[in-house]
């Protein structure tokens, strides 16, 4: 004769869960709409650099359209302020006050960069820095701007250059004053 008596054992210890490791929600269902909703790009390598961004959604043009301006004016504000910058700069609570409007500058700048893309960009794409600073030829916003756009499955890039170019003539006055 065979002992089952251990089989039978060990059968209602594998079948009892605790109570505490379950959680149902029997009013919860989910569907998989079977897509992607975004997509992660690694920043320079840089696996601590992971930016998602629904790289289909086209309220992103729109985005664009409202923030871009705002950004040019912040640009033109952070300039005017660097151009007012007077040759003794002995007085260090002048220069205590315009660092804290350029960090407000800038921190409002980043706000809009986020805004663009509905998401972390800013500090993803630029930890360190400022988002007026010139890069490469363009000014760091610009730069993130350009390079994110293109990844968009809709054509933000040329978007982009035409918003970009209609923008730029109403406020190269300004910006050409401080390449002095």
């Amino acid at each position: 004769m065979i002992d089952d008596t251990i089989k039978k054992v060990q059968d209602e210890t594998e079948q009892t869960i605790p109570e505490t490791s379950v959680k149902t929600e029997p009013d919860v269902v989910d569907v998989d709409l079977g897509f992607v909703e975004k997509r992660k790009f690694r920043i320079c390598g840089d696996y601590n650099r992971m930016l998602e961004l629904n790289v289909s959604d086209l309220n992103i043009a729109s985005r664009l359209k409202v923030g871009y301006p705002k950004l040019k004016t912040l640009l033109t504000e952070a300039q005017a302020k660097i151009a007012a910058i007077p040759d003794d700069l002995d007085e260090e609570q002048m220069l205590g006050e315009l660092a804290d409007k350029l960090t407000d500058i800038d921190a409002e700048m980043r706000k809009v960069i986020d805004y663009i893309f509905d998401a972390n960009a800013s500090a993803v794409c630029a930890p360190s820095g400022n988002m007026y600073d010139p890069v490469g030829g363009q000014f760091r916003f610009e730069r993130i701007i350009e390079k994110l756009a293109a990844l968009y499955t809709n054509g933000l890039d040329k978007e982009f250059e035409q918003l970009k170019n209609r923008v730029e003539p109403k406020v190269s006055k300004y910006t050409k004053k401080s390449k002095k």
